[in-house]
């Protein structure tokens, strides 16, 4: 069975910091961009599945804007759908939290999983740069409106 908590940046984060690391193990230049003055300023939300979290992401809002990274899903929960339900719910919360558009930084062999999401790459003048540094990201990633739409 699924279960979800949302985390505040002053929360304990072991769980969403051992998804993370499950995730991203190896590839320390990513895991190092996880920095606490992200996290601190960010909302986080972990998927269980039978009390075993298999899902994590964070929501930073910097610059009025609220930026998805951090989207992790342990491999033997992959194909599940559960990065998918992630992500939905990432962006309700953003969404019911008055955010009309959403970013996400990505790797790039990651776009296409956004893209079926409405993701679209983010063009000139639509990018965040100073945000790009503090979430390390590959792509730059934007969508308008709600899950539904």
């Amino acid at each position: 069975m699924i279960s979800t908590e949302w985390f505040n940046g002053f929360d304990d984060l072991s769980d969403v910091n051992s998804v993370r690391n499950a995730v991203f193990r190896g590839d320390e230049p990513r895991l190092k961009t996880f920095t606490n003055e992200n996290d601190i300023a960010s909302m986080h939300l972990v998927l269980y599945d039978n009390h075993r979290p298999v899902a994590a992401g964070s929501i930073l809002l910097s610059d009025f804007s609220f930026v998805l990274y951090g989207i992790s899903v342990i491999g033997d929960s992959r194909g599940d759908h559960i990065g998918d339900f992630l992500v939905r719910l990432m962006i309700r919360k953003c969404f019911d939290c008055g955010a009309k558009t959403q970013y996400a930084f990505v790797p790039h062999d990651a776009c296409g999983f956004f893209e079926k999401l409405a993701f679209k790459p983010a063009q000139a003048g639509e990018t965040i740069e100073n945000i790009s540094v503090k979430c390390g990201g590959d792509s730059c990633m934007i969508r308008h409106g709600d899950i539904n739409e």
